[in-house]
């Protein structure tokens, strides 16, 4: 293979020949003539049709994958897996506020909401998630309540507790599937079969006997010593607002629908004391 260069005219422009010469009989095999201009724009077309060939590689072949920071169909599906689960979990923390605002009313005296259609509501938008200020203001509010729930437990639970003297009466005889969790789950899930009575835990007024789509009926009894306790999942209820209970008296029955139609066999117990969700499993043996 061989390199010239040779002169032409009067400007002298300078050409280059790259050969390919047998080195025997010295006969050329391939030659071709060009410029600096020429080889200018041979290396820029090289360069432009092999980031061209890359690009098509990288979107349309499997090999994007490798490519640090694209998503593959794994990451594709476990974000809209979080997706989903982030907007469940939105829709749980505004039923429980929307029902800490409900129980907080009933203490007051206010006039309770409708929860049913509020959670209605929440599930048609649950679809549009427009950052609003009101909502970002409900979700530092809330976001303040539960630190706020998260730092006093410990205080909590060495305090004294007057609940601790008391004769309760179990509301319904079951196998507790669900334990207390302050901030979530402030009560027990307890399996009893469909149809099961509902006792008063203790003797008291009925504060509300409502119906919503999501729970059943619920009862909210009040208590001497700022201590409520709450009936949810029920089929049908005995007793109404205003009336007066004593300890063991059937209030409701189990057993509400559930989304399939079917008999539900869950009642949710809660006890709140001052405001406060405390554990029943403390003080009453199922």
């Amino acid at each position: 293979m061989s390199k010239s260069s040779s002169e032409s005219g009067g400007g002298k422009k300078r050409k280059f020949r790259l050969a390919l010469v047998d080195d025997l009989t010295q006969d050329h095999i391939w030659k071709v003539h060009f410029t600096k201009l020429g080889l200018g724009v041979i290396i820029a077309s090289l360069v432009i049709l092999l980031f061209i060939l890359f690009w098509c590689l990288v979107a349309f072949t499997p090999v994007r994958t490798l490519v640090p920071g694209y998503p593959d169909e794994q990451t594709r599906a476990a974000a809209a897996t979080n997706a989903a689960k982030i907007d469940s979990l939105e829709y749980e923390i505004t039923k429980w506020n929307l029902y800490s605002e409900n129980l907080r009313r009933v203490l007051s005296g206010e006039e309770t909401l409708p929860l049913d259609s509020l959670f209605t509501r929440i599930r048609e938008e649950s679809t549009a998630p427009v950052a609003t200020p009101a909502l970002k203001k409900s979700e530092e509010s809330l976001r303040d309540d539960i630190l706020a729930a998260e730092a006093k437990p410990a205080a909590q639970e060495d305090a004294p507790r007057p609940l601790e003297g008391l004769n309760f009466f179990t509301p319904a005889p079951g196998v507790v599937t669900r334990g207390f969790e302050r901030n979530f789950h402030p009560g027990l899930d307890i399996t009893v079969p469909a149809g099961s009575p509902v006792h008063a835990v203790l003797d008291g007024t009925v504060l509300l006997a409502q119906w919503d789509d999501e729970f059943g009926y619920t009862l909210v009894l009040q208590h001497e010593g700022d201590l409520v306790s709450v009936y949810r999942r029920c089929a049908a209820v005995t007793r109404h607002g205003g009336d007066t209970v004593k300890a063991g008296t059937p209030i409701a029955l189990t057993g509400s629908a559930s989304d399939s139609g079917e008999p539900q066999d869950i009642l949710r117990f809660e006890l709140w004391h001052r405001g406060a969700p405390v554990d029943p499993a403390l003080y009453i043996h199922f």
